[in-house]
């Protein structure tokens, strides 16, 4: 069967790497201001619009509000900003990085796209923005690092999208839903993104 291309494809890869860190063809990602909490609660507690792939637990308001007075849920080695749609505002999603190992410069990619707007491509082209902003500006970071379930073939095919390389298997590394499961490991180094050669996939 033929890969689909989706329209944010062939846009983002006639962007130069340099153009825009924050700004794509439909999408821009900008971090959490105090108007968005209300929304962003909201939809965070709504566990049905979760999917299959992303863990269940759950937060108080308060522990929510406080997560953002603390350090607007940007800091050194956690942080999260909000994708948001060009043409009307409207809220897409989130991105986020995490800087798990003091001694290892890496630095861990997630990201959420709301239910009305999955299979469009958006987490894909707000990773990409993300990225590119993360190594532009973090010089602690060689490498992003997506660690993915070996069923969620969405995820599988935006690591393609962003020029990711599989590099090998955790075993039984996340718990959800009451059971131990599998990770597969996709890494992107600093040269790779300069480049703009990103390494042919490798069998999983």
């Amino acid at each position: 069967m033929a890969k689909q291309e989706l329209p944010t494809d062939r846009a983002m890869a006639d962007l130069p790497a340099t153009q825009s860190l924050l700004r794509g063809p439909r999408v821009h990602i900008r971090p959490t201001m105090n108007r968005d909490l209300d929304e962003l609660y909201r939809r965070s507690s709504d566990l049905q619009s979760r999917g299959r792939w992303f863990p269940i637990g759950v937060r108080s308001e308060a522990a929510f509000q406080a997560s953002y007075a603390k350090d607007g849920r940007w800091g050194d080695d956690l942080g999260i900003m909000q994708v948001i749609q060009n043409s009307d505002e409207a809220f897409v999603g989130y991105v986020s990085f995490e800087h798990v190992v003091a001694d290892i410069d890496e630095i861990n990619l997630g990201y959420f796209t709301y239910p009305e707007f999955r299979g469009q491509g958006y987490a894909s082209e707000a990773t990409r923005l993300l990225v590119e902003f993360l190594f532009a500006t973090r010089r602690d970071m060689n490498r992003a690092a997506l660690y993915i379930h070996p069923d969620n073939a969405a995820s599988l095919r935006l690591a393609e999208r962003c020029g990711f390389t599989y590099e090998g298997r955790i075993r039984e590394g996340w718990f959800n839903l009451g059971e131990w499961h599998d990770l597969l490991v996709y890494g992107l180094l600093r040269r790779e993104l300069r480049d703009g050669r990103p390494p042919a996939p490798m069998n999983r």
